[in-house]
């Protein structure tokens, strides 16, 4: 990823989740903070795999919140050159 990291929203904490349903969808829902206007408020994020979704489940219990972009990367995504997990937002 050649640009620049812009954070969109600090992921706080999963509040539940991760869930999956009979299509193969799997997803968080989490406590986030808008970057800019500071507002928090809850979000589902869906992921490819249970793996992923977990990950971020261990992430926030070890290290605590974090930002990511627009598209769900992570500013370590950015320096590593690789596409985050987050397939999207609702």
């Amino acid at each position: 990823m050649s640009e620049l990291f812009e954070p969109r929203v600090e992921v706080l904490q999963v509040i539940s989740g991760p869930y999956d349903n009979e299509l193969g969808q799997v997803w968080n829902v989490c406590l986030i903070r808008d970057f800019y206007s500071k507002d928090t408020y809850e979000e589902e994020y869906f992921y490819s795999d249970m793996q992923q979704a977990m990950d971020d489940v261990s992430s926030l219990k070890k290290t605590g919140s974090f930002l990511i972009d627009a598209l769900g990367n992570t500013k370590q995504d950015h320096h590593d050159n690789k596409a985050r997990k987050v397939l999207e937002d609702v």
